[in-house]
């Protein structure tokens, strides 16, 4: 009877202790630039603000003023988002940082980063001059100077964290092409350019490899491997917080969970969640997606440890020894779609049991596919152990 009123019965990992046994005893960092990704590009002129001056003829005989309330859309003709997307990304990459992805399938999220880029255009000096030669072909002489400011957002503070200015020029020299779409974007481009340039923006987009080996890099201890910090400090919360802490973590075609276990970025889950891969994605429950590198992985105990920013999130805290049966307990995690990430079940510590020589939990806390790896909580939010699998009677 038992077994048959039982949802999904499931056997966890007793305790992280015997994980941090299995860590390495180094953390070499991977060092590369954060995505650089921009988001919107908006014309902040004014209306009746001249932008520039038109001539006319082969000569280029002054014909008079462009002014932004009469010229607006043929300013922005043929220099949609996805030009400027396009000059922007080529100019980051050539500065050497990740910027996109050249992925067709990949979705915009895919490729976010913590940070994002807005272009708000806040000036234009325009030199055009157009002429008809006498077989009727329209062409075309023109330079522009644009003045950009570039506002970088945090996605996980919501805010502004920095503003940068630059100028760029760009010429054309002749051209057939009726728009000046073109000469904007050239010069957008050269603002561009410069961006990279700025202390500012290499401070936040660029990993300086002395600091990320100061900050990665665990304290070591010869007997036991990594030790996790931020583990002691972390203290009991509401149950209802600790989804903050677990993560999703996709790697290949898989799914799983995760959590956080040291305020340094280290992660529990299973070895079966991250399969072979060297890197992972992990996704928080605000919708924040980084990468995570595997660092360690113990198969035959299930267990793997995920390297990853934790940007400041709390670790949740962790209990040593075997739970008592009788003792309420939550898991965390994401059943069957990542839709439904930071999902929370009920239930009781049923037993202990060795298995394979191995010391597991049972408890009747309803899981799933896609719970693999998160944890099993008590009621102060302390992790008592992993979600590893779930029997049910029926043998699915």
């Amino acid at each position: 009877m038992f077994w048959r009123a039982v949802t999904a019965t499931l056997f966890l990992l007793l305790s992280a202790q015997g994980a941090s046994a299995e860590t390495p005893s180094l953390f070499e960092p991977v060092v590369k630039s954060k995505p650089v990704n921009l988001s919107r590009v908006v014309f902040d002129l004014a209306p009746g603000q001249l932008w520039g001056k038109f001539r006319r003829g082969v000569f280029c005989i002054p014909g008079g003023e462009l002014k932004w309330q009469d010229e607006r859309f043929k300013a922005t003709k043929g220099a949609d988002t996805d030009a400027f997307l396009g000059v922007f990304r080529r100019e980051v990459r050539s500065a050497g940082y990740t910027s996109g992805s050249d992925n067709l399938f990949d979705d915009e999220k895919e490729t976010a980063g913590e940070f994002t880029v807005g272009a708000r255009v806040k000036g234009i000096d325009a030199n055009l001059c157009g002429w008809v030669d006498d077989a009727g072909n329209i062409y075309r002489y023109g330079s522009a100077t644009v003045n950009v400011e570039w506002q970088i957002y945090s996605q996980l503070r919501r805010t502004i964290v920095a503003v940068i200015t630059t100028s760029g020029s760009f010429e054309i020299r002749r051209t057939t092409n009726r728009d000046i779409g073109p000469i904007l974007v050239g010069a957008f481009g050269k603002a561009t350019e410069s961006l990279p340039q700025s202390a500012e923006f290499q401070k936040i987009f660029r990993s300086d490899p002395e600091s990320d080996s100061r900050s990665a890099s665990p304290s070591v201890d010869p007997n036991i491997g990594i030790q996790l910090l931020g583990t002691s400090p972390a203290t009991s919360r509401p149950i209802s917080e600790a989804s903050g802490s677990v993560v999703l973590v996709l790697a290949g075609g898989s799914m799983g969970s995760a959590f956080l276990v040291s305020s340094d970025g280290y992660m529990i889950t299973n070895a079966h969640v991250v399969g072979s891969e060297k890197t992972v994605r992990v996704r928080w429950s605000d919708g924040f997606e980084s990468d995570g590198e595997v660092i360690r992985s113990h198969k035959a105990r299930d267990v793997a440890l995920i390297k990853t920013n934790p940007h400041g999130r709390q670790p949740l805290a962790l209990r040593r020894g075997p739970p008592t049966p009788g003792l309420n307990v939550y898991a965390v995690g994401t059943p069957l779609d990542p839709k439904l990430q930071g999902s929370l079940t009920k239930g009781i510590v049923s037993a202990n049991r060795i298995m394979d020589g191995f010391s597991f939990i049972q408890s009747d806390v309803a899981v799933t596919h896609g719970n693999s790896g998160g944890p099993l909580l008590d009621e102060k939010s302390v992790v008592v152990g992993i979600t590893v699998l779930g029997y049910e009677p029926d043998g699915k």
